[in-house]
């Protein structure tokens, strides 16, 4: 979907334990990873996966997101590339969870970004300060 004319009518609601989303569309190929997340961080209510263009840099590259003041304390470090994994899959699901035990964002190799947060828009502000951060980072050769 066009993330420019999403609204909240298109979050898919879905029960995290037994992954039933009633009526509305169906839910992402990756709600198994949203879910395997949210379940390991009783901290966190909120997972966004993007495919944004600046982090998709970072997750061909296969290179750490070097971070510094509020954003690295936000996030809980450097964001790292985690080991590809095919798109849908438990293993994906295992490795992303696995990343974000202790950080709230990761990036997967060859795919796009994650990131945690207490709310929807404490997580959707995470991936904008990220992709702010990775057009830095390139422009500065990191």
């Amino acid at each position: 979907m066009d993330y420019h004319s999403l609204s909240t009518d298109d979050i898919v609601k879905l029960d995290v334990d037994n992954m039933e989303y009633g009526k509305q569309r169906k839910p992402t190929c990756e709600s198994g990873l949203h879910s395997r997340v949210l379940k390991n961080r009783n901290d966190c209510n909120a997972v966004i996966h993007t495919h944004s263009y600046e982090c998709s840099v970072f997750a061909s590259t296969g290179k750490t997101l070097k971070l510094d003041g509020e954003i690295r304390e936000n996030i809980g470090g450097d964001v790292s590339v985690i080991p590809h994994a095919m798109p849908g899959t438990n293993k994906l699901a295992k490795v992303v969870a696995k990343a974000m035990t202790e950080k709230n964002a990761c990036i997967m190799a060859n795919h796009g970004l994650v990131c945690t947060g207490k709310s929807l828009s404490e997580a959707l502000d995470m991936c904008r300060e990220l992709e702010k951060e990775a057009k830095q980072n390139i422009m500065n050769k990191h």
